[in-house]
């Protein structure tokens, strides 16, 4: 088994593309069993750029000795290691004076590691970082999303791969990683905090997780094989669901978007279609239901999202954008390399290799480091803004193109621009400039990524 356990670690990788000729990996290590394996099985394969440890002193001189035993081991191994070590109550007090309680405060100290790790890959120029998740892991997320009554895609559990994060462990159960650690004689921490049923990770860990156990050993396994199943299911549905929104939802000139009632009721749940198609406009499956079940005749009832307003027709379902820009945290400067948020959104810049992504996505964007000048300003598109979409000779304006998208009102509204020098270098989630795009000249670049904050 030990033997072999670095051989399937290998296998994993390649089979799932985590590591990339050339990639500088950071390691999260907190010293327990599953990061210390993990850090030593990434040193072995010779990918290991440096090792980051978070230091919450939650448990006194067991987070003091954690600390030094990770950085003992990185020393041994001639690895960098850098350590965030936070006074001795801070994350505590800090979190019940924001009014949180319980596994609350897991989420936040997970926040504040994440956030830790993303500046560590900017600032040393690493490209990926490595935790040590694994298959128990994994089946405790999914109970942890189940008891949450999360759709769908709480079943998909933990990816193996979420943007700069990677799992390179999660092929693996808790006790294989402990048995590998165990022959090959590797030191690790035990954190005593981890057999506390307070928390409902933990709960699910010590009680619920055993008892599946006993049903069938190989539970954490059967899982995953269901993982992989339901991401297939869940691919096809959303190219369904995309397919029935362009075909039932319908939107005017004036950005209204309309349902038709009759065509909603001919499915078995209507209420549970209605909230897949409008989900991203932040209403609730319980609001969806309750419009369902809205008699014909009782037109005018009304739901408010904190974007959007919900009317129930005699015929149709009709929503219009209820926010405005007035409160918009836009315009912003963003004066180096790093993590920005605004409106609800993230934007990440980072330095990259001279690469062209192999998938195409128009939330991802690589462009000639030697052609963005600092500061950058990042705003909502105006009326009157055009640049040179790549491929494109000519110039065009952003409001024909997204007429041209036929993009709906509500997502022209969150359209913004990213300027280099006055000039708009990308139209995050659209189209990248042609003037600033890599070229068989370029040297350095600068890899940026956009999303929706998640909440």
């Amino acid at each position: 088994m030990a033997s072999s356990f670095p051989l399937r670690f290998r296998q994993y990788a390649a089979q799932q593309k985590l590591f990339q000729n050339g990639y500088r990996v950071l390691a999260a290590v907190s010293g327990g069993v599953d990061s210390m394996v993990l850090l030593h099985l990434l040193h072995q394969e010779g990918i290991l750029a440096a090792v980051a440890h978070v230091n919450y002193s939650l448990r006194g001189a067991e987070s003091s000795a954690d600390q030094q035993l990770v950085e003992a081991e990185c020393a041994r191994l001639g690895v960098s290691c850098f350590t965030k070590r936070m006074e001795e109550g801070w994350l505590h007090d800090h979190f019940e004076n924001l009014g949180g309680q319980g596994d609350s405060l897991q989420m936040a100290a997970r926040n504040i590691r994440y956030q830790w790790f993303q500046e560590l890959l900017v600032n040393q120029r690493l490209d990926v970082v490595a935790t040590a998740h694994h298959l128990d892991d994994q089946a405790e997320t999914v109970f942890m999303n189940t008891i949450k009554g999360m759709s769908f895609t709480g079943f998909l559990g933990i990816p193996v791969k979420n943007g700069s994060v990677i799992r390179p462990l999660l092929f693996a159960t808790r006790e294989q990683i402990r048995h590998f650690a165990e022959t090959s004689g590797l030191k690790w921490r035990e954190d005593s905090s981890n057999f506390s049923t307070d928390y409902q990770r933990n709960l699910i860990r010590h009680k619920v997780i055993p008892a599946l156990k006993e049903i069938n050993p190989s539970f954490p396994e059967s899982m995953e094989l269901g993982k992989v199943k339901n991401a297939g299911i869940y691919e096809l549905f959303q190219i369904e669901r995309d397919r029935l929104k362009k075909e039932m939802v319908r939107v005017n000139e004036d950005g209204q978007l309309t349902i038709s009632k009759m065509e909603l009721n001919k499915f078995r749940n209507p209420g549970a279609v209605l909230f897949h198609l409008i989900e991203d406009l932040g209403f609730s499956v319980n609001t969806c239901l309750q419009v369902s079940l809205e008699p014909g005749d009782q037109s005018g009832k009304h739901f408010l999202s904190k974007t959007h307003r919900l009317v129930v027709d005699r015929h149709e379902i009709i929503l219009t954008l209820k926010s405005t820009r007035a409160s918009s945290d836009f315009p912003l400067m963003i004066t180096t390399p790093g993590f920005t948020q605004a409106d609800g959104y993230s934007l990440h810049i980072e330095e990259s290799l001279c690469r062209i992504p192999e998938f195409p996505n128009v939330n991802l964007a690589v462009l000639d480091a030697d052609k963005l000048a600092f500061p950058l300003e990042w705003r909502r598109w105006e009326s009157g803004d055009y640049f040179t979409p790549l491929g494109m000779s000519g110039r065009k304006k952003i409001s024909d193109m997204l007429v041209d998208m036929k993009t709906p009102v509500p997502v022209k509204e969150n359209v913004t621009v990213l300027l280099s020098g006055g000039k708009i270098a990308w139209v995050p989630g659209i189209r990248i400039s042609n003037e600033f795009r890599l070229t068989d000249e370029s040297v350095r670049a600068y890899r940026l990524e956009y999303g929706k904050l998640q909440v």
